[in-house]
């Protein structure tokens, strides 16, 4: 399916460029709302045409494919939210969302609390099921859409830019997309480190 989908949107790109965007919005949305569809790919591919076509600039495709992600967030976090556990025994979630990923994400709330919203879009497959459990255990909308927006910037952006510079190339770069996932985190764990030791010095310096 994956490799059908890139031939398609490949085609799409030389013929008509509004619906090549919305394509990438819709294929943003459907990552979070349907699971089994190769979202992160998509988005490679969408930095890599910003490099064959003048006609798509990379700003414009950063902010379209961030505004799917959000927008396939929301639903699934609102969805979770106003079904609370109910949710949890429709169809389609017992189908892409096995009680193993289930199990991974209450795990991942019980030790990282509203960090894993965050956390879980830099780990494969368990992203759209935290945000349901981020409705279901009714965190504040504020927390959430902040996580929400924190996350689709930092990893949609980070796909594009490694689609332009790496785009030709699809084999490798999905051989290399685990390992981006684990080097993302550890960059944002080092940022988040950082910025935690200048507030503490900040703050002994103002208090002296």
């Amino acid at each position: 399916m994956e490799e059908q989908i890139i031939n398609f949107i490949k085609n799409l790109a030389e013929t008509n460029i509004q619906i090549t965007y919305l394509t990438f919005f819709l294929s943003s949305f459907l990552q979070v709302t349907f699971p089994p569809y190769p979202g992160d790919s998509i988005t490679i591919l969408s930095g890599y045409i910003t490099t064959v076509s003048n006609s798509f600039k990379m700003a414009d495709v950063i902010l379209i494919t961030i505004c799917g992600t959000l927008l396939g967030s929301y639903i699934v976090y609102k969805i979770g939210y106003i079904k609370g556990d109910e949710v949890l025994n429709y169809r389609w979630v017992k189908k892409f969302l096995p009680k193993k990923k289930k199990s991974k994400a209450q795990r991942m709330f019980d030790k990282y609390g509203p960090g894993a919203i965050f956390l879980s879009k830099f780990i494969p497959g368990i992203n759209t099921i935290i945000i349901l459990f981020s409705g279901i255990f009714k965190i504040k909308p504020r927390i959430v859409y902040i996580s929400f927006v924190a996350a689709a910037l930092i990893h949609n952006t980070a796909l594009v830019l490694l689609g332009r510079f790496l785009g030709h190339n699809m084999d490798y770069i999905t051989s290399i997309l685990a390992s981006y996932n684990t080097l993302v985190l550890v960059v944002v764990g080092i940022i988040i480190v950082i910025a935690f030791v200048y507030y503490r010095l900040l703050s002994k310096n103002t208090t002296e």
